[in-house]
């Protein structure tokens, strides 16, 4: 039947083998509809899926951090907008331009290598830091992620990477780091850098035979005449222009530091003959006592004396160091006219040798020789109360002797954790029997050695002393300085934060004189921050350390840790303070500290608004 017609066209041919296979028309109709169906639902897809990369696009070419891919073999596959503009260049096409097939030249060839074993090694790398360069040679800090994409048999294919500027960031944590271990009067080294650099060198000396090194402890004379004949002006062009005539008596090597007011440290490295030091010792002491003159033309004759230690190699403890190179310079400052001293074991016969204090240290607890002492730490804006600081006293036979004598000597001979222990149950007692009497919401501050943090049961001590007290461990602060973590880090963080899930808070004390301050706030779970006396001192006087106060006290709110500037002496500080936005203080401007009876007066009586006199 077929054969008798002409030829089909393709549609009649179709619908004649649909017809064969027995297809109506309505079927024809629904395949027809469902193909349409189809092709409208595909060119919806299309659009979306265009939709999607679109705004995928302008994410990627509007983000804030670069973004870049290259290959396995370093050719460059894909960089945005905000990539080539951390550069320095004006755009995409310009980076490629200009980079070629090296996308990696941003990175310096030691930070390229660590950069490419760690992808090849682990795949990816997070929070990767390196410094590197504009296209014009500007210095950045570059922060990176960046991770190994394979291909679908496991091999490698390509790299990716996230970057961004970091420099702004970087150069704060520079200054911070610079500030919080250098004098802002003099640019010396402080108090910190140089205990750190000589901890340094003893280790270098047990480490190297032969290795020598030496101490000079100096202090200006008449210095405090300076400041009140001529004013603290004067006073600090005087140690500007002394600080730089030390330096200049000195080699590259050596370390010279301002510890404080008129004291000034020096770090003598390498020393090959005995004479060595004394030469030093003899050109700063001959240059200071020339007359010189500062500000507008004032001639000051100033002078100094200077103890030495010839030979510290034979220490192991830096506080000792510094402590006979002080005792020297005790005896040089006693002379008729300030000179030199060189420290000998005889210069301690006048004091009591550390054996005895043992003893006495010993007998002094049990004798109910240590007591307390609690220094108020208030509200600058009101002068309410916020806490106490206790503070451990010791009346050996009718004499005080200063913690800074006896709390090392404790710590040397081991008896530092009885001693601590008696602290933590003298304030958890006194603070039950307070509670007694009245409401207590306040805190209380205690200074904790890094070597009771090392001591197995002091975790177990405490414990037993706040269930025998029933105190709330909430009304606790341990206050540690930067140094506990010094040595042994890892088992002084074991213990703070074991300790802390009895509910005891804790505060970084002395802040900005230690080593690597900014890193024990990132790492230690602190509550608070006392921010050290030293930067108070002259704070009326010094832009630069007002500076400081501002920078930690923005930094502090920063990481929600309140700051607590102690050491306010004067009305004049605390109103610099209270304009800079401090909120808590401690110092003799308010209260010296208390002997427990007079503190619990003062609660007595109500401690609302009161400021206290020294």
């Amino acid at each position: 039947m077929w054969d008798d017609n002409p030829p089909l066209d393709n549609f009649s041919f179709f619908f004649a083998e649909a017809d064969q296979e027995r297809c109506t028309d309505v079927d024809m109709q629904q395949i027809a509809a469902r193909i349409m169906n189809e092709n409208r639902e595909l060119r919806s897809t299309l659009e979306e899926l265009r939709g999607r990369l679109n705004n995928y696009k302008i994410l990627v070419d509007n983000t804030i951090e670069g973004i870049c891919r290259w290959s396995y073999d370093g050719k460059l596959l894909f960089a945005n907008r905000a990539f080539a503009e951390i550069f320095g260049f004006a755009s995409v096409g310009e980076l490629f331009a200009a980079t070629g097939d090296a996308p990696l030249r941003f990175c310096p060839p030691t930070d390229r290598s660590v950069l490419l074993s760690t992808l090849e090694q682990y795949g990816k790398i997070t929070n990767f830091e390196l410094r590197s360069a504009k296209v014009d040679g500007t210095p950045i800090w570059i922060g990176l992620h960046a991770r190994r994409v394979d291909d679908a048999l496991g091999r490698p294919s390509h790299y990716e990477a996230f970057i961004e500027n970091i420099t702004l960031r970087r150069l704060t944590e520079e200054k911070l780091s610079y500030q919080a271990l250098h004098d802002p009067l003099t640019n010396l080294a402080n108090r910190a850098l140089f205990r750190d650099r000589l901890n340094t060198a003893l280790l270098r000396a047990a480490r190297q035979p032969g290795y020598r090194f030496s101490v000079i402890y100096l202090n200006l004379d008449r210095f405090k005449s300076v400041n009140d004949n001529f004013g603290h002006g004067i006073g600090d062009d005087v140690l500007c222009r002394a600080a730089a005539v030390i330096k200049s008596c000195l080699r590259e090597l050596d370390t010279v530091a301002r510890f404080g007011a008129d004291e000034f440290a020096v770090l003598v490295e390498n020393v090959t003959r005995n004479g060595d030091t004394l030469r030093v010792a003899k050109r700063i002491y001959k240059t200071l006592s020339s007359p010189f003159r500062v500000g507008d033309g004032v001639e000051i004759n100033i002078g100094a004396g200077l103890g030495i230690v010839l030979h510290g190699e034979n220490y192991d403890q830096p506080d000792s160091l510094l402590r006979d190179a002080d005792t020297a310079l005790y005896r040089a400052k006693a002379s008729p006219r300030s000179s030199i001293a060189i420290f000998n074991p005889k210069m301690l016969e006048d004091a009591v040798p550390a054996f005895t204090y043992e003893n006495a240290l010993r007998l002094g607890l049990t004798s109910r020789a240590f007591s307390l002492h609690y220094q108020p730490i208030v509200r600058m804006d009101n002068g309410e109360l916020h806490g106490f600081e206790a503070l451990l006293r010791w009346n050996n036979n009718g004499k005080a002797v200063p913690p800074t004598v006896f709390i090392p000597i404790a710590e040397e001979c081991g008896f530092i954790n009885s001693l601590g222990l008696f602290v933590i149950e003298e304030v958890c007692t006194q603070l039950s029997e307070w509670s007694r009497k009245l409401p207590i919401s306040f805190i209380t501050h205690l200074n904790i050695s890094g070597r009771q943090l090392k001591v197995p049961r002091f975790y177990n001590e405490v414990r037993k002393i706040l269930h025998g007290t029933q105190i709330d461990p909430s009304l606790l602060l341990f206050e540690i300085t930067e140094s506990v973590l010094m040595d042994d880090s890892i088992t002084c963080l074991q213990s703070i934060n074991t300790i802390r899930k009895l509910g005891i808070k804790f505060c970084l004390d002395d802040f900005g004189t230690g080593f690597s301050s900014l890193n024990y706030l990132r790492s230690l779970p602190l509550s608070c921050i006392k921010v050290d006396k030293s930067f108070v001192t002259e704070i009326e006087f010094d832009d630069k350390a007002l500076m400081i106060i501002r920078n930690l006290l923005k930094m502090g709110g920063d990481l929600s840790m309140p700051l607590i500037v102690e050491g306010i002496e004067r009305q004049e500080q605390a109103d610099i303070l209270l304009e800079a936005g401090c909120c808590l203080a401690q110092g003799f401007l308010y209260h010296r500290p208390l002997p427990a009876p007079d503190a619990a007066r003062l609660l007595e009586a109500g401690v609302s608004g009161f400021s206290g006199t020294a």
